[in-house]
């Protein structure tokens, strides 16, 4: 008889424990459910760290004289490195290096339709590219 009523409570304890254990595991998804939309608003907050990352903000190609370009290129960022290709009647023609000067002269060989495209890049290696308008240069 003391076997049968410790197998019944026995019985009765495990159910119990399993129905107690199904209860958590419903209020555990309520808690992750409910801390999702946390995680989704620090996904939003780093979104928002972008809007510090690496961009030209002006870009612009004045023709000093006749045979002369000059770009300037203004940009946010760390540690900014700028380089620049010229591109004329839509091939690229010359390229320079990066340097730490957002200044870029262009002395002209030929007629043709010029463009500049700046490259700007940050510490971290990030590179954005942005192309002047183009100007024609009449021989």
């Amino acid at each position: 008889m003391k076997l049968k009523k410790l197998f019944t409570f026995v019985m009765v304890a495990s159910a119990i424990f399993l129905l107690g254990a199904c209860g958590n595991s419903d209020e555990e998804s309520k808690k992750k459910t409910e801390t999702t939309p946390e995680v989704e608003q620090n996904d939003e907050k780093d979104t928002s760290k972008k809007k510090n990352e690496t961009k030209i903000v002006d870009l612009t190609l004045e023709q000093v004289n006749e045979k002369e370009l000059k770009v300037v290129s203004k940009a946010k960022g760390e540690g900014l490195g700028y380089a620049f290709y010229v591109i004329k009647d839509r091939e690229i023609f010359e390229t320079s290096g990066y340097t730490t000067d957002n200044e870029f002269s262009y002395t002209v060989t030929s007629p043709g339709k010029y463009k500049v495209r700046s490259f700007v890049r940050d510490k971290d290696g990030n590179i954005v590219k942005e192309d002047t308008e183009t100007v024609e240069i009449l021989d």
